[in-house]
């Protein structure tokens, strides 16, 4: 069954390095590729999850929030992972949707 556009939408979430968006940098993004089936059941057709290293260590509040919350984001995992010039520089994230569902 050919899918048309309106059946395949993307939604995006991404986790910061603090409270005010514009001030934050992005230290995960992922992407999840969905197809509507019916009318009320949906399908992963593809995903994309990466940490990205804001090169800096993250705030005492985010490390604290990380931890109580049990994100597993820490200042190591992150100096692992690669900058963000690299990551969006990959074109893994160029696709192109109808529409972006985002909650930040």
């Amino acid at each position: 069954m050919k899918r048309g556009v309106d059946e395949v939408f993307y939604v995006l979430d991404t986790e910061i390095t603090g409270v005010n968006a514009n001030l934050a940098d992005i230290i995960e993004i992922a992407v999840l590729k969905v197809a509507k089936e019916s009318r009320n059941r949906f399908r992963i057709l593809d995903r994309f999850d990466q940490y990205i290293n804001p090169q800096y260590p993250l705030p005492k509040s985010i490390v604290e929030f990380n931890a109580k919350n049990k994100t597993g984001i820490t200042d190591k995992l992150l100096s692992e992972a690669p900058t963000a010039d690299i990551v969006l520089g990959t074109g893994k994230l160029s696709a192109k949707a109808k529409s972006v569902h985002c909650r930040a």
